[in-house]
């Protein structure tokens, strides 16, 4: 990068060089003379920087002003401290975004909204991100009148979530051609960190963590996303809840509110159970679920695997009495390697069987 140097000369005047600095060394690219008074040294300057535009291929981005104009047109940077930046296209095009939503249309979410603009720009928690609005946005919001706002209005996080889903099912519908045909459904958690869970009817509580942090409270998120994985809607349960009593709650909200009458779920084998089944058969909904086949009778997994007889990409379909046909297909490459896994597994369980001492830890080895 050219930069300009000014240095006194032994006869008291200043001269002006423009000079580059690469591996630790300075190198004079041009000299444009010595002054005598401020007026010359600003001419000179002046000089100096037409120079670096016309030889320096990293172009200035404001264009450079005649000195005639005025002795402070020209910018004198040493005199200036850096303040920092603003991303404020990034804002203004998210915030267009939310526009096209309706987004800004939903009530007394104007915190809300910009909240969601930093999660996009810098995920980080919500003291974070209140500082980043205003370093970054310009915008000032206080942590005590979101929380304010919280608590004066106990169904307001409801009202934002039900308006917020149904205007990105409503631009969907309009701009992507979205349809109900097809949702997948799955449940995730979320841990805090505490080491009590909440009292009473609150959500936050200690049970399965799928986060390995079983002394923490959690929440469970059931999400459902249509096949492009675009998301539809989310359901919030306490953290004990078995994974599957939350389909049922999740699908007959979503199908009440937008008054669906046909549509497939898929869901993996949590999802199963006998309930599940006979409700989604209630109401008249098919479903793809995840199976089991080791918890299928030993005669059928013996007729499935004589039917399949080993045969890549073979598929089959078999009707079961109460929860609708069962389609099963063999892949060779998937036989291979749970072969390897479980010929390691048996060759490790005869080590340990042959050296007892081997085996340090029990817990490590039970299975």
């Amino acid at each position: 990068m050219y930069r300009i140097r000014t240095v006194k000369t032994t006869s008291g005047a200043t001269a002006v060089q423009v000079v580059e600095y690469a591996n630790n060394q300075r190198t004079i690219l041009f000299h444009a003379g010595s002054a005598a008074n401020s007026e010359e040294l600003l001419l000179l300057k002046e000089s100096a920087l037409n120079w670096i535009e016309k030889n320096n291929p990293q172009r200035f981005l404001f264009p450079l002003a005649p000195a005639k104009q005025s002795p402070s047109s020209l910018i004198s940077l040493e005199k200036y401290s850096y303040l920092g930046f603003r991303y404020q296209l990034l804002y203004d095009t998210l915030w267009s975004l939310g526009i096209k939503l309706k987004f800004h249309l939903i009530s007394e979410s104007k915190i809300l909204n910009d909240l969601v603009i930093a999660r996009i720009a810098a995920p980080s928690s919500k003291l974070e991100a209140f500082e980043f609005i205003a370093d970054y946005f310009g915008i000032k919001h206080h942590r005590t009148s979101f929380y304010r706002q919280l608590d004066e209005s106990r169904d307001i996080v409801t009202t934002w979530k039900s308006q917020a889903e149904s205007r990105i099912i409503t631009f969907a519908k309009k701009h992507f051609g979205f349809k109900f045909n097809l949702v997948f459904y799955d449940l995730t958690t979320l841990y805090f960190e505490s080491e009590k869970d909440e009292e009473g009817v609150g959500l936050r509580k200690i049970g399965f963590s799928k986060d390995n942090k079983p002394s923490n409270p959690q929440i469970m998120i059931g999400l459902l996303v249509n096949d492009l994985g675009f998301p539809i809607s989310y359901q919030l349960f306490a953290g004990n809840k078995f994974e599957g009593h939350t389909l049922m709650p999740s699908i007959l909200s979503l199908k009440k509110k937008y008054k669906i009458a046909q549509m497939t779920v898929v869901a993996d084998s949590a999802m199963i159970s006998d309930q599940n089944v006979e409700f989604l058969k209630a109401e008249k909904l098919n479903y793809i679920v995840a199976a089991r086949t080791a918890n299928l009778p030993i005669k059928t997994i013996e007729e499935i695997a004589k039917e399949l007889n080993q045969k890549d990409e073979t598929t089959i379909r078999i009707p079961t009495q109460n929860k609708g046909d069962l389609i099963l297909s063999f892949s060779q490459k998937r036989y291979a390697k749970e072969k390897r896994e479980m010929e390691k597994q048996l060759a490790k369980a005869e080590f340990y069987l042959k050296n007892p001492s081997a085996a340090e830890i029990i817990k490590r080895t039970k299975f």
